[in-house]
């Protein structure tokens, strides 16, 4: 609360340079924030040392509150009255899925989009990371419990020995590839402000933009910075660490990036030879532009978009939305299931068939030349058949909604459980005319894709005691 409140005070600043009205929403509720903070921050608990059950209840928890802090600025300003709807663009920002509930998002301050980009930049890396990098914690294991809760992917990698210093290198190499775009975006002629909103959304692999229209009206050189860093942003940021301190040949044999960079490749090349033969762009080096653009932002979840991709054959729809599953690399701010997991069930379902042919043989599974241990393997497959059954589950109660029909509600749980952004269907553009019960299942989706499903079942199984058995399982597992 005290960390939220203290980033509040940029949109303040904004505010004040643009002459508006919202630095008095933003000042009284990180005040408010602050205060509560505060006299929370007084109760010393006689044991601080966190096992691995209480890093995911805190995780869950304390995205909760940031989110619903997060939304009450929108509320009070008038911005966006409806406080559900508040809350669910906030947990889209802090989530970085990228989708809105608003119908014209140009009518917003300047204040008002920079919070909102801002939640993207902040949501990306980690709040949980952030407060790790400036804070001490206690010792024991407490700062990797909560780092592995927050950080996505199968295996939490530290590129130095001390939870603290890996923090604080992750948000350098943050901060620098952030500052990287908005000066490659000010080269390209964006305005400052617009630049930083872009680069916002971008490294946080979000997709609010300030237009209505994404960004459809930017000049294909502005689009073209915002998909190489796009890609950028997808990438683990430990790779960043390794060329950092010389060892690039290392970043480039890793497997991982391997897999990305050839589903990328794959994909750009089969859904441009779709896109062109049915002649939905007139030249070649168009159809090759935006579906470079396209591909990049859906496996990045990312969620800008550069045209209206819903015009797209299914074929290459389709696609999109396999990708869309797989995300990005893990470590990276992309949502989805992830390279490495994706990988991983590949690698297994290879091993399981071998296994049934050759009933004898040996077969050891291994990732970036490693064997990896029986509770990874077996982690990522529950994650697999979880996420199938929330997702399944999610679909049937939007189905319920009178907006939706298969589609739509597929696309739209598709989108806001993967934190992508990018919807087909009636899903595209603003969610706003969903109704209530569609919108919460919104938002558990997509705390539920950012925290990686643990933290957000482990959450609702301890409030709600009739599922307490659902945590006992899932704490046994976690520890």
């Amino acid at each position: 609360m005290i960390i939220e409140a203290a980033l509040m005070l940029l949109p303040v600043i904004v505010a004040v340079i643009y002459r508006e009205p919202h630095w008095l929403h933003f000042i009284l509720t990180a005040v408010g924030l602050a205060i509560l903070g505060s006299l929370l921050y007084l109760i010393k608990p006689k044991n601080t040392l966190l096992h691995a059950r209480d890093g995911f209840l805190i995780v869950g928890l304390a995205w909760l509150v940031l989110s619903a802090a997060g939304a009450v600025p929108f509320v009070i300003s008038g911005s966006i009255p409806n406080y559900l709807n508040a809350l669910m663009e906030t947990v889209s920002g802090f989530t970085t899925t990228g989708v809105t509930i608003l119908d014209d998002i140009e009518a917003l301050s300047h204040s008002m989009l920079f919070w909102r980009s801002f939640t993207h930049w902040v949501g990306g890396m980690g709040i949980l990371v952030f407060m790790l990098s400036i804070t001490p914690i206690a010792g024991g294991g407490s700062a990797l419990y909560l780092m592995k809760a927050e950080s996505p992917g199968p295996i939490t990698e530290k590129v130095s020995p001390k939870i603290s210093s890996t923090a604080k290198w992750l948000y350098v190499i943050y901060f620098a590839i952030t500052g990287a775009e908005v000066i490659a975006l000010c080269i390209a002629k964006l305005s400052l402000f617009n630049s930083f909103l872009i680069s916002f959304a971008t490294m946080g692999t979000g997709g609010f933009s300030y237009l209505n229209t994404s960004l459809m009206d930017m000049t294909w050189a502005q689009q073209t910075i915002a998909t190489v860093f796009m890609l950028l942003a997808g990438l683990n940021f430990s790779l960043y660490f390794l060329i950092a301190t010389g060892k690039g040949i290392s970043a480039i044999k890793d497997e991982e990036f391997r897999w990305y960079a050839a589903i990328y490749v794959i994909a750009t090349v089969v859904i441009t030879v779709n896109v062109y033969m049915t002649g939905k762009f007139e030249t070649l080096a168009e159809a090759i532009h935006h579906v470079a653009f396209g591909v990049a932002s859906v496996i990045t979840t990312t969620g800008f978009v550069s045209c209206d991709m819903d015009l797209w054959p299914w074929f290459s729809k389709g696609l999109l939305l396999l990708i869309m599953f797989i995300g990005a690399c893990a470590g990276s701010t992309a949502g989805g299931l992830k390279v490495s997991r994706f990988a991983i069930m590949i690698k297994s379902c290879r091993r399981y068939l071998r296994k049934m042919m050759h009933p004898r043989s040996v077969s050891v599974l291994r990732f970036n030349k490693k064997e990896l241990p029986k509770d990874v393997h077996h982690t990522v497959m529950f994650y697999i058949i979880a996420l199938v059954l929330l997702t399944c589950i999610s679909m049937i109660v939007v189905t319920l909604d009178p907006k939706s029909d298969f589609t739509t509600a597929f696309s739209a749980v598709s989108t806001t459980i993967n934190n992508n952004g990018v919807a087909f269907g009636g899903a595209v553009g603003s969610m706003s005319g969903f109704a209530w019960y569609s919108k919460i299942i919104f938002i558990i989706d997509m705390l539920i894709g950012r925290l990686e499903i643990f933290p957000i079942i482990i959450l609702f199984a301890t409030l709600v005691s009739p599922f307490r058995w659902i945590s006992k399982k899932i704490k046994r597992r976690a520890d």
